[in-house]
């Protein structure tokens, strides 16, 4: 039995080289490819259960603790020899980002539908995308930012052609709200850095991008820790929390952030 779930993972390496980081992150491929030919290495991923052993968690996890390897030989010498807090790590985490720059391709849709919008992201992670009306962007043309006193917001560049509606101003947003599993708590350095960990080296512009969102949101935005439900483990992303309700999900009031409605609603009823 060990074999075969040796083997499988062995497989499952190779795959995730060849399928999913051989064009964008030459490093990873490198990495997964030596794991699936080191049998101290994947003995070490079978101690864990089936669900953490994929290689986003595992080369995530090394990142985050050891930083980003110069190569296999260095890659292989942190697992082998910090075995338990590697262990530690990928047992209390799973693999969860947050990438404020789809809120460009998403803003023309936004923007086209009837107002005043309500938005909410299932699995928001740290809520950075239930901002897509106070980031500024860039479409080729004049700068499109909303009305703000506040810090200047980073700008998310975004290519066009002729048949994209770009709008002339961000939508109205009068409420939003996360849900989220494990929601990251911005105030807390560890999340953060966790939440950037999952990115591929290469990845410069992403975590540029996430990177400028939180430091422009943080001191932007209130925070408050989330209460769970005994009944229900989902909870709402931390960003906009004024507070949770029994069944564990976010209600809040807008009117603070955009400066517009005060009105507060809930996301379930």
């Amino acid at each position: 039995m060990e074999q075969q779930d040796g083997a499988r993972v062995s497989t499952a390496y190779l795959r995730f080289a060849e399928d999913e980081v051989r064009d964008r992150s030459p490093l990873y491929g490198e990495l997964s490819r030596g794991v699936a030919s080191d049998p101290e290495v994947i003995g070490f991923l079978l101690t864990l259960p089936r669900e953490k052993r994929q290689p986003n968690l595992f080369l995530s996890a090394v990142r985050y603790l050891f930083g980003t390897p110069a190569g296999w030989d260095q890659f292989r010498s942190c697992v082998l020899h910090e075995k338990d807090a590697l262990r530690a790590a990928m047992l209390a985490r799973s693999t969860q980002t947050n990438e404020p720059g789809r809120c460009a391709a998403l803003l023309p849709v936004l923007a086209g539908l009837p107002e005043p919008l309500a938005l909410l992201e299932v699995g928001a992670s740290a809520g950075l995308c239930l901002l897509p009306d106070l980031y500024a962007y860039d479409y080729g043309g004049p700068i499109l930012e909303p009305r703000t006193e506040r810090l200047k917001p980073p700008v998310f560049p975004c290519a066009v052609n002729a048949a994209t509606p770009v709008p002339a101003r961000p939508p109205r947003v009068i409420w939003r709200a996360g849900l989220d599993l494990k929601p990251v708590d911005l105030s807390n350095p560890p999340e953060v850095a966790w939440l950037e960990a999952p990115r591929s080296p290469k990845k410069r512009r992403r975590t540029q991008h996430s990177s400028s969102s939180i430091q422009w949101c943080w001191p932007t935005f209130p925070q408050r820790r989330n209460e769970r439900s005994s009944r229900n483990r989902s909870a709402c992303s931390p960003i906009f929390g004024s507070r949770t309700n029994r069944r564990g999900c976010f209600q809040t009031s807008p009117g603070g952030l955009a400066g517009r409605d005060r009105k507060a609603a809930s996301c379930c009823p």
